[in-house]
C-alpha cells in the first residue's frame, strides 16, 4: 500500500465518519483468507504496509508539510495504525531497518498519547526482532 493509498483511507474515514466499525469489518474480512482469496492479510503484508507506514512518518518528519491538513491527517492516522501494523507484521529485516531509522521528534512539550504508543510498538516490534537487531 503506498502513502497514496493510506491518504485515501484516512481521508474516507475522517470524511465519511465510518469509523472503527467500518475498520473492524475491513480487517475481518481481508484476514480471512475463505473471503478475501489473494487479497488475504498476511504476516508479509503487514510488515510491507508497516514499512510504507514508517516511510511515510520518517519523511514527514524530516520534511513536514504543516500547511497541509490532509498530510496532518495522515500522519495521525499513520500513527495511529502503526501499533497494530506492527503487533501482526513478520520478522523482516527490511522492516527492523526502517524501525531503527524512525527517530520520534516529538512537538514542544509531552508526546502525545498516540505518539507514545506508535513508539512504544516500535520498540516491541524491535524487541520481538532480536536475531535481526543483533546483526
Amino acid at each position: 500500500m503506498s502513502h497514496k493509498g493510506l491518504y485515501l483511507f484516512a481521508l474516507f474515514f475522517s470524511r465519511f465518519g465510518r469509523g472503527n466499525a467500518y475498520k473492524e469489518s475491513l480487517v475481518h474480512f481481508l484476514t480471512t483468507e475463505v473471503r478475501s482469496g489473494h487479497c488475504v492479510l498476511t504476516g508479509q503484508r503487514y510488515s510491507t504496509a508497516s514499512e510504507q507506514c514508517l516511510k511515510y512518518l520518517h519523511k514527514q518528519r524530516r520534511y513536514p508539510r504543516t500547511d497541509d491538513e490532509g498530510a496532518r491527517r495522515l500522519v495521525a492516522w499513520a500513527l495511529e495504525c502503526l501499533p497494530s501494523l506492527l503487533d501482526q507484521s513478520s520478522e523482516t529485516e527490511a522492516l527492523v531497518r526502517s524501525a531503527q531509522c524512525m527517530k520520534f521528534i516529538f512537538r514542544a512539550g509531552s508526546p502525545s498519547a498516540v505518539e507514545s504508543m506508535a513508539k512504544a510498538a516500535i520498540e516491541g516490534y524491535l524487541s520481538r526482532c532480536m536475531k535481526f537487531v543483533a546483526n
